[in-house]
């Protein structure tokens, strides 16, 4: 398996697959709205990343700078195929996002999710219970410098 930026032929077409599939068209057009946003590729823009393994792309990932403050990050998209969960292409794209934003000087990331014991393992914690299973969760990189 192998984790590259997004921008090859077809990822956007996958991308928008993937996400319809799990969760519809009103995520699968901001979805692709964040891509196509992406190409533009400014310090403020989306970041996508996929995992391919021989035959193709098998999941996708992407975070956003915040305009809360400097070095802070938002971690936005995680969809892997179904036919490859359980296979590590969720840690190789959250690790490769991690990666990413350290590289950028990120000094904390944030992301909303429903599974927070999977984000944990990452170092990842809990900030609040938003409801419905959901909760907002934080990684801290560095020293936060506000």
């Amino acid at each position: 398996m192998h984790v590259r930026p997004f921008g090859k032929n077809g990822d956007l077409d996958f991308c928008s697959d993937l996400v319809m599939q799990n969760w519809g068209p009103v995520a699968a057009d901001r979805c692709v709205s964040q891509a196509v946003e992406s190409y533009n590729d400014t310090p403020w823009t989306p970041k996508f990343c996929v995992a391919e393994i021989d035959m193709g792309p098998v999941g996708f990932a992407a975070y956003q700078p915040s305009m809360k403050m400097k070095g802070s990050f938002d971690f936005i998209w995680i969809a892997v195929h179904p036919q490859y969960q359980k296979h590590k292409v969720g840690t190789a794209l959250t690790d490769w996002r991690i990666a990413d934003i350290k590289r950028r000087g990120g000094q904390m990331i944030e992301l909303v999710t429903q599974k927070p014991d999977y984000f944990s393992r990452f170092g990842f914690f809990k900030l609040h219970h938003l409801g419905n299973e959901w909760y907002l969760m934080l990684k801290l990189l560095a020293n936060v410098d506000i």
